[in-house]
């Protein structure tokens, strides 16, 4: 039997930080969590997960949140 270690604070802080930047990019761009979650190959619950700032969230789902945020949509190109 396992014990999870707590999650420092500074971690969690920046974690729920994170989630939150998410969650705004999400919302500026009018995506539901389940649009996003479609969209970085993740169930729609992994983006409650990651936007609560959930420590156990795969980086591979928050990079992929990034580099979606990041990238120019095609609205933002004319």
């Amino acid at each position: 039997m396992s014990i999870a270690t707590p999650t420092p604070l500074p971690v969690a802080r920046s974690l729920a930080r994170l989630g939150e930047a998410v969650s705004q990019a999400r919302r500026r761009r009018n995506l539901t969590q389940q649009d996003l979650a479609e969209r970085i190959g993740a169930s729609a619950n992994t983006v409650r997960r990651m936007e609560a700032g959930h420590p156990g969230t795969a980086l591979v789902h928050l990079a992929r949140a990034c580099l979606l945020y990041t990238s120019p949509s095609p609205r933002d190109r004319g």
